[in-house]
């Protein structure tokens, strides 16, 4: 009944949005073990929250007070684990699903100028000439100087059929005002695959998104028919994405019932396991993988399951070592939380996850796996756990140097390019 007397005295004063979010974000902070244990939290939660909205010497907005109670508490856990809300649970759906509505242009600041770095063929953009190199100076009439990226991004896309306004810069043409009808756009998991040599065949695997396992298939299959019987797969700088879309792409690749991953949640209980299905799509034939320290999550889960079954060689540098899983859980039609709730596990056994506690501060008896700990693929090969994938071959990034880096901070390569395709 004590619990239940405070779950009320919070929906009384902010409604059941806030009172769902606050008692699943408790969740996560404290253990259910004790009924009255959580009783007192909460009340504590609750007599702060409470005090501080009706007695601050300033007016405060509840909702935002709530959202930075439950920000204070994840950001103690691990860099993962967030609150969403608003745009920021739109933007993670959009990124997701692989597909939004906008006008399909990539942008990054260079020379601190909002500048459009590529155009998507077929997309709005594209059709009303927006070309790489065009510099944004404001968006409906508002300048981007103080916008980030992400801000930006939210910015350009809205309602399929709706209009947005763009003040450009071009260096022949001067400034101009641009108007652009959004409509849906495909993010592309494959931007470009071709035969490089008689039978060697290179796909570029950006990300796994919703639908990207589709896009490998029908690569793969166009590349057969040119008479591919090697494979160059390319997942250096992915960041990951769609844990089954990942599932679904080693499945390519192994033969049926082979491991591809396991999740273990709290104690190292097994939570999922994942196995091939033995897609018919390059079961046989050699294949090559390559990896950099930005590969990172369900690519790497990816790379490490082929290696693990000696299905291909892993050339490159050591990859991300990002192997926790985060489970959305939606509260409202606006919100929900992203919650680390286990690890990755690859079939020899060894944990993906990097051991960084940097920001892990509430977690309390951390075990790292020592990264000379030892492990053996099908054949009996030697793998390294410590998290992340170590390729086989290792090949040294040269564009790591200070002076490569010295240029690209500078964007004179961005610069030489627009020169170039002139």
């Amino acid at each position: 009944m004590k619990i239940l007397g405070a779950i009320f005295r919070i929906l009384s004063r902010y409604g059941w949005s806030a009172t769902l979010i606050v008692l699943g974000a408790f969740a996560v902070g404290f253990t259910w073990s004790s009924s009255d244990e959580l009783y007192s939290n909460i009340r504590l939660f609750d007599k702060a929250a409470i005090t501080i909205s009706s007695d601050y010497v300033e007016n405060l907005n509840d909702k935002e007070l709530i959202k930075a109670g439950i920000d204070g508490m994840l950001a103690k856990l691990d860099p993962y684990s967030k609150f969403l809300a608003d745009d920021d649970y739109l933007y993670l759906k959009q990124e997701t699903e692989g597909e939004f509505e906008g006008i399909g242009v990539s942008l990054g600041f260079h020379h601190d100028t909002l500048t459009v770095e590529s155009v998507m063929e077929g997309t709005p953009g594209y059709n009303r000439g927006i070309i790489a190199g065009d510099r944004i100076i404001s968006i409906d009439g508002t300048t981007t100087t103080n916008l980030n990226i992400r801000q930006i991004k939210m910015i350009l896309r809205g309602q399929r059929g709706s209009t947005v306004s763009l003040g450009i810069f071009r260096p022949d043409m001067g400034a101009f005002n641009l108007k652009i009808e959004r409509a849906k756009v495909e993010i592309k998991a494959i931007p470009f695959y071709s035969m490089v040599k008689d039978n060697v065949g290179y796909i570029r695997l950006a990300r796994f998104s919703s639908g990207s396992s589709s896009e490998l298939h029908n690569a793969i299959r166009d590349l057969k028919r040119l008479g591919m019987t090697s494979l160059i797969l390319d997942m250096r700088n992915n960041p990951g994405g769609l844990l089954l879309e990942s599932v679904e792409m080693a499945s390519m690749f192994l033969p049926e019932k082979a491991k591809i991953v396991e999740t273990r949640g709290k104690n190292g209980m097994v939570g999922d396991t994942y196995f091939s299905s033995g897609k018919d799509d390059f079961q046989v034939g050699g294949v090559a993988v390559l990896v950099d320290s930005l590969t990172a999550s369900a690519a790497e889960i990816v790379a490490g399951a082929i290696q693990d079954h000696d299905r291909g060689v892993i050339i490159g540098g050591s990859t991300f070592g990002k192997g926790l899983v985060q489970q959305v859980m939606q509260f409202t039609d606006e919100t929900a939380l992203k919650l680390t709730t286990a690890k990755y596990y690859l079939p020899s056994g060894r944990c993906l996850q990097k051991p960084d506690w940097s920001t892990f501060e509430l977690v309390r008896g951390k075990v790292d796996e020592p990264t000379d700990s030892l492990y053996r693929t099908d054949s009996g090969r030697a793998v390294f756990g410590g998290g992340g994938i170590i390729p086989d071959i290792f090949v040294e990034d040269d564009a790591s140097s200070d002076y490569i880096q010295s240029i690209k901070n500078q964007a004179k390569f961005f610069d030489f390019s627009l020169v170039y395709q002139k």
